[in-house]
């Protein structure tokens, strides 16, 4: 029997692995409204909106990080107006 640390494939204890979706500016950009030049321009003056990735010349964003950046930076509105 294959101990629990080989990395032989035979036995995983490990839960299932995330599944990561990859998608281009173009994908970025109808998931947010923030158009591909914006998104240019932010990594070219390192503002870390979203986390990217590089894949030779292609430009990549791990799209489950993009709504995860989304949500944490979501406002809840309560419908009560301040005083």
């Amino acid at each position: 029997m294959p101990h629990s640390s080989c990395h032989c494939g035979l036995v995983s204890t490990q839960p299932n692995p995330i599944t990561r979706k990859f998608g281009s500016e173009i994908d970025v950009q109808a998931l947010t409204g923030i158009s591909r030049k914006t998104l240019q321009r932010d990594r070219l003056l390192g503002r870390q909106r979203f986390p990217w990735y590089k894949s030779g010349r292609r430009v990549l964003y791990d799209l489950l990080e993009v709504e995860a950046a989304i949500r944490a930076g979501a406002v809840v509105r309560t419908g009560r107006v301040p005083r």
